[in-house]
């Protein structure tokens, strides 16, 4: 028995680390699982990255992200501060959870999902969450 004291929360503590999906090593796969694409990008793609990538790369981008959210804006009517823009789904899926759910809460999540987060999340805020299946939204009938 560790007698190692722990400066985590107690629920942080008990938390499971990540254990990311099976990564092939010997080549040849493309890994749908981590968003890889089989295809290569398209000439027309690698000609407006290198063209964007001037040495103004080397800067952080405008963490407010106030010239994204203004063209939002002007693209689809809501001012500016109505917009959230984060580095990812993930980062938007734990800035939500964490602004909506408080300890004991319970939140509730389609399935199935993106990447099911929600459990790990949930439990950090001592909160908990359940998956909601409805099989008729996962299919469109044919017409």
């Amino acid at each position: 028995m560790s007698t190692q004291r722990s400066f985590f929360r107690t629920n942080i503590a008990e938390m499971e680390g990540y254990i990311p999906g099976e990564q092939p090593q010997s080549g040849g796969y493309t890994k749908l699982n981590t968003n890889e694409n089989p295809y290569p990008p398209s000439p027309n793609i690698l000609d407006g990255l290198r063209k964007a990538c001037t040495e103004d790369l080397r800067l952080y981008p405008d963490p407010g992200a106030l010239s994204l959210r203004a063209k939002l804006s002007s693209v689809f009517g809501p001012s500016p501060e109505h917009f959230i823009v984060g580095n990812g789904s993930d980062e938007l899926l734990t800035i939500i959870i964490r602004s909506f759910a408080g300890e004991g809460d319970k939140i509730a999540y389609a399935y199935p999902t993106y990447g099911q987060p929600y459990p790990k999340r949930t439990h950090a805020l001592r909160s908990s969450s359940t998956q909601m299946l409805r099989p008729e939204r996962l299919y469109r009938p044919l017409k």
